[in-house]
């Protein structure tokens, strides 16, 4: 016999609520995807596909609202447990594409309003940078790059120049990261010779493919 399990909204949920309750006609479905968040079984699909609604049609209201920046943190939140606890790889995918856009979404649409969301930003910054290795390379192979995050990051702290600790961090394990991939796939000047069954291996394709040959990549890694 199956036994329905009556839900109620976690009050941790109350800055979303009181963000969107501006707009009456959406507040249905907003309580209907809190709700689904505070159940003990959770659709993390269907809380992964909703938040990205929500998250990114509804910034410009976190801006401008006092709560904002909590509101914003609990969606970081969100994608964050999907992707530990869901047990769908691409429902873990879409968390980190999602939340990478999110963060993307913050640093543009802050306005003068970027140092109020720079803690949310940093935060965020350090928790991806903390992530086991299976879960930091869906971040890596993600949709929105690292690099253009820090450097949309970069030009929006204009507004507040000093600590950029969070993403120099997260840079630096992205950069090793990539780093160590390549170096573990086979030679590419080795790998093309291979392919077109050339005998003479590099020859005079050789100045082509040094600049990322094994050879460069493990005398002077990331190119220091």
């Amino acid at each position: 016999m199956e036994h329905q399990v009556l839900v109620s909204i976690d009050p941790k949920y109350l800055p979303l609520q009181a963000v969107l309750s501006k707009y009456y006609g959406i507040m249905e479905g907003v309580n209907n995807f809190l709700t689904e968040l505070s159940h003990p079984d959770r659709n993390w699909q269907f809380i992964v596909q909703e938040s990205r609604s929500y998250a990114l049609d509804y910034f410009h209201l976190f801006v401008a609202h006092p709560l904002g920046p909590e509101a914003t943190t609990l969606f970081v939140d969100i994608y964050f447990e999907a992707l530990a606890k869901s047990a769908q790889s691409a429902v873990r995918e879409d968390a980190c594409n999602h939340l990478l856009l999110f963060l993307q979404k913050m640093i543009r649409n802050a306005g003068e309003n970027f140092p109020r969301f720079k803690p949310v930003l940093d935060t965020a910054f350090k928790r991806i940078s903390g992530q086991p290795e299976d879960a930091f390379f869906l971040f890596v192979r993600g949709y929105y790059q690292i690099k253009r995050l820090a450097e949309a990051y970069i030009a929006a702290n204009q507004r507040c120049p000093e600590g950029y600790a969070a993403i120099n961090t997260l840079l630096a394990r992205y950069y090793w990261h990539t780093y160590d991939y390549w170096r573990a796939e086979e030679d590419p000047g080795q790998w093309f010779s291979r392919r077109r069954n050339d005998g003479n291996g590099l020859t005079a394709r050789e100045a082509f493919f040094k600049p990322v040959s094994h050879e460069r990549l493990k005398a002077r890694p990331l190119g220091l």
